[in-house]
């Protein structure tokens, strides 16, 4: 008999990152450019692999990515544990259903799970619903005990500090599998944008790790990310939301010598001082969510929000940034209820216009727990509204006011094949060229 420990395999479900439609399929085998953007790239689980950092030696550790490779379970796996987005779900559930045939156990969390608690646990021996560091232990010690719960929900009396947060097992994953790995500073968005899952699951308050953690785990993925200058994808919802926390993290960032890309808000573009220190700590690309150009679409979105307040100055906010060096991809949102059938143009003539060097087009996509969710089930818009595939953003789930469903499908292609075209491309690297030459001159 084998006097190896219980393993437990971390398993992250495959991702469909674009529609199957021939538009699309055609553009990601044709251009590299939209593969390769960094809103479509692969990165290691950063919910699992803090996990992996409170487990102790009594359990072996193995993780599988099923976007970046095939799973072979160890014959010692014990415990499975799943992690899901919504448009994960219906593969999660699938896995789940072929590690219990193999007699495992198997823990279901993440967004999806939390949400819709009680179709999870149709397909589960235990539910993570929740912040999974102050639920995890606890299924742990009772899974050595041989009584493991069901269910184990935060009770979000007192939100978890991130202080306490562990180091995440970075080592667990193949860096070269990956094209940067993702770092957390903090969680919970103050916005409250109605389509936004954010606050369902780590509420509005803004919580942060203290510099010295972030540091810490920067310094241990150049241990084993052997590059001269690793990629780190800081992946908080908005790296802007204190900026106080942000400054003395990027103080702290310029020696390590790093490569970093993060999400803010476009508000950055007004702090001179600190879009500074980013590009002197290694800043190359700010991901920002500008979402629309109609006024009543942002009002609805983030009502009195930062997303209203600075529509008037989008394009000279891009414009200081990208003055730093620090490359702007802006994410946008089409269906939204004010759009009009001109929106698709409009987009890709701002697009061209403020030299952004790449951008997300997402279809407008209720998940569920959201408040854009509630309002159109409230409203009987919701098209098959537990069909999970169909959330990846790339899909028509709900009833558009101004369009039909297949004006927005074909729209998004559109808009894909406009900004990485041949044409497109050439202009960027042209805008490029000229912004560092001119650097280099002053």
């Amino acid at each position: 008999m084998s006097n190896r420990p219980p393993g437990i395999a971390l398993l992250v479900p495959k991702t469909n990152r674009i529609a199957k439609r021939p538009a699309l399929i055609n553009l990601w085998r044709e251009s590299s450019r939209f593969r390769e953007s960094s809103f479509f790239f692969p990165l290691p689980n950063l919910a699992l692999l803090t996990l992996a950092g409170l487990v102790d030696d009594t359990f072996e550790l193995e993780y599988h990515d099923e976007n970046v490779g095939k799973i072979k379970l160890g014959d010692n796996c014990k415990i499975a544990a799943i992690t899901s987005m919504t448009c994960q779900a219906n593969r999660a559930y699938r896995l789940a259903e072929i590690c219990r045939k193999r007699g495992m156990h198997v823990v279901l969390g993440g967004m999806h799970p939390t949400v819709m608690t009680e179709e999870a646990m149709e397909h589960a021996d235990t539910i993570i619903a929740g912040e999974g560091e102050e639920l995890w232990p606890a299924f742990l010690r009772d899974y050595k005990a041989g009584r493991p719960s069901k269910l184990y929900r935060a009770t979000g009396k007192s939100p978890y500090g991130l202080h306490q947060a562990p180091m995440p097992r970075y080592d667990l994953v193949n860096p070269q599998e990956y094209r940067a790995m993702p770092v957390q500073v903090g969680r919970g968005c103050p916005l409250g944008c109605e389509f936004c899952s954010v606050e369902v699951v780590h509420g509005r308050r803004y919580r942060h790790k203290n510099t010295e953690q972030v540091v810490g785990e920067i310094e241990f993925i150049k241990k084993i990310w052997q590059t001269r200058r690793p990629r780190i994808f800081f992946t908080d919802d908005n790296l802007h939301l204190h900026r106080d926390v942000t400054s003395r993290l990027l103080e702290q960032l310029i020696p390590l010598k790093i490569n970093w890309m993060a999400q803010m808000d476009i508000s950055v573009g007004r702090d001179q001082e600190l879009l500074s220190l980013m590009a002197k700590s290694g800043c190359s690309q700010l991901l920002i969510g500008f979402e629309s150009l109609n006024r009543a679409n942002l009002d609805s979105i983030q009502p009195k929000g930062v997303k209203p307040k600075h529509l008037a100055e989008y394009g000279a906010l891009i414009k200081n940034i990208q003055s730093f060096g620090i490359r702007v991809l802006g994410m946008f949102i089409i269906g939204l209820d004010q759009d009009r059938k001109d929106v698709f143009h409009q987009l890709r003539d701002f697009i061209f216009d403020n030299n952004l060097h790449d951008a997300q087009i997402t279809i407008q996509t209720p998940l569920p727990g959201t408040r854009l969710y509630s309002r159109l089930q409230q409203e009987g818009r919701l098209v098959e509204p537990v069909d999970w595939q169909k959330c990846n953003f790339f899909h028509v789930n709900y009833l558009p006011l101004r369009h039909t469903a297949r004006q927005l499908v074909r729209g998004q292609s559109w808009l894909y094949q406009q900004i990485h075209s041949d044409e497109a491309a050439g202009r960027r690297q042209r805008y490029w060229l000229d912004h560092f030459r001119n650097r280099i001159k002053s």
